[in-house]
């Protein structure tokens, strides 16, 4: 599943079309949250303005027509709580997985610093909106605590590549820095 960008679901590297907001939405929510996440949490964040039967009801048929619509069953459920197949990769997953790999590192890492040089790696949902002021609220916080801790990754890596005297890694990361904090990173380059 990819984040980054515009979302979208791959299952075994071909596209599966999902043309429902609501369906990507869902999918980006749990991706996020890697325990099960209750139904009314979810509802609630998807559908606000719907009364809590009626968006309980809508979360129910969402999930029905997003495993339809994909030929794959993607999120698992009981009565009370949602959550993502074990199975489903994000690419959510990957970077922060990469940015926790650069940021407790001792010594550069070149395979973990690869996946935080991509342009979209501080790109988390981009164009994507839902009608929903909730989950805008939490779309934005997501944001805001990504782009900080790339940041902070990116710092590190090159902290990490000057130390092992790798100028080209050194360059790669302050040039990714460069496009998330364009009037901070300058300095970084040389």
């Amino acid at each position: 599943m990819s984040l980054h960008g515009y979302p979208a679901v791959h299952l075994q590297g071909d596209a599966a079309p999902l043309p429902l907001k609501h369906g990507l939405a869902l999918l980006a929510y749990l991706a996020d949250h890697p325990h099960r996440v209750g139904r009314d949490t979810l509802a609630a964040l998807l559908w606000p303005d719907a009364a809590p039967g009626v968006a309980r009801t809508r979360l129910r048929r969402l999930v029905h027509a997003v495993h339809e619509r994909v030929g794959r069953t993607l999120v698992c459920g009981d009565h009370d709580a949602l959550w993502l197949v074990p199975d489903l990769a994000s690419d959510l997953h990957d970077t922060e997985r990469a940015m926790a790999r650069v940021l407790l590192g001792r010594r550069l890492d070149l395979d973990a610093v690869q996946p935080l040089l991509a342009p979209q790696a501080g790109q988390l949902l981009a164009g994507f909106a839902l009608d929903s002021d909730a989950f805008d609220d939490w779309l934005e916080q997501r944001r805001r605590v990504q782009h900080a801790r790339l940041t902070q990754a990116l710092r590190r890596a090159i902290e990490l590549a000057r130390a092992a005297n790798d100028r080209a890694a050194a360059q790669a990361a302050a040039s990714a820095l460069l496009r998330l904090e364009p009037h901070d990173a300058l300095p970084l380059a040389a």
